[in-house]
Formats: C-alpha cells, sequence, structure tokens
C-alpha cells in the first residue's frame, strides 16, 4: 500500500482503479438490463483486477457491486461472503465511505432475511463510522429501512439520527 506512506490517495495517472471502475459501472449497467451472465463477467473482471494490482482502497466498492449481484440472482450467501470481505478490508485500510456502505448493504440484505437484530447491528454501526453524517446519497433507503425496522419506536429511531430534516417531517407526518 505504498499510497499510506506516500500520503497520497491517488497517483496522477491512476488507470487500473479507472478501468476497474469502468467495469464495475458495466456490469452494475448489465444488472439493470437483467443481463446477468454479463453482469457477472464484469463484476469479476473488475475484482480481480484490483486484487491483481494491489489497490485495496477500491475493493470494498467492488465487493459491494458484485454482492449487489448475488443478492439479485438470490444468492444471499455469496452476497453476505462479499459484503463481510467488504467491511474487513474497509475496517483495515480505514477506508470509511467502504466501511459506511457495507454497513448499509449488510442491514439491507439481513432486513430481506428476516433478521431484524442482525439489521440493527448494521445500521448502528454505521452510524458510529467518523465523517460520514454528510453523504445523502443513501437518505432514502436508510428512511425507508428505519421505518421498517423501528415503526413508531421514536426512542429506539433517534438513536441512529442518520435521517435528514425531511425525513424527520415524514416520519411525524
Amino acid at each position: 500500500m505504498s499510497w499510506r506512506s506516500k500520503g497520497s490517495w491517488q497517483v496522477s495517472i491512476d488507470t487500473t482503479s479507472l478501468l476497474a471502475s469502468d467495469l464495475q459501472i458495466l456490469g452494475l449497467c448489465f444488472l439493470q438490463l437483467n443481463d446477468k451472465a454479463n453482469a457477472k463477467v464484469y463484476l469479476d473482471k473488475q475484482l480481480h483486477l484490483l486484487r491483481e494490482a494491489d489497490e485495496w482502497l477500491y475493493l470494498p466498492s467492488g465487493f459491494n457491486a458484485r454482492a449487489a449481484y448475488y443478492w439479485e440472482i438470490g444468492e444471499y450467501v455469496l452476497a453476505q461472503k462479499d459484503l463481510l470481505e467488504a467491511l474487513e478490508i474497509s475496517r483495515r485500510t480505514g477506508a470509511r465511505l467502504g466501511e459506511w456502505e457495507t454497513c448499509i448493504n449488510l442491514a439491507q440484505l439481513h432486513f430481506q432475511q428476516g433478521n431484524i437484530a442482525k439489521s440493527k447491528k448494521y445500521l448502528k454501526e454505521m452510524q458510529r463510522v467518523p465523517g460520514m453524517e454528510l453523504y445523502r446519497f443513501r437518505d432514502q433507503q436508510l428512511l425507508m429501512l428505519q421505518n421498517a425496522l423501528y415503526g413508531n419506536n421514536r426512542a429506539e429511531c433517534a438513536e441512529l439520527s442518520v435521517m435528514s430534516a425531511s425525513g424527520e417531517a415524514a416520519l411525524e407526518g
């Protein structure tokens, strides 16, 4: 992890991570188009490329993307395996956004499988990731999950405090 010793997050020309990002987007596009065969090919390629290049900072995003594929085809054990690997790498490398995103995905996966306790556990872990309170792009998903998990139990839901002002108004209304 030479980027850590140099104190830089990205080199001036980072072709490996850019190519991997393109492969990931292609894989997710194919997944949206219901072309699962091509989705798997591209999502596997991006992970292989990142591993070969020793790009640990980007691996959590790659595992989250492939977990979305496994989730879509009903392979929940494989989705969870990828998410747990993403979480471990994120925590080991200090990739907070990866940790935050993975906790959300694990909470959603466990909720879908009916494991409410684990879903709540990962939501609370997500809340403890420092510096993520300004990321709002998943607020709608979080609000829906919190409503499903906590319903009208405002005291328990207030512990999370991840909702925007409009989200709080929606809960009260």
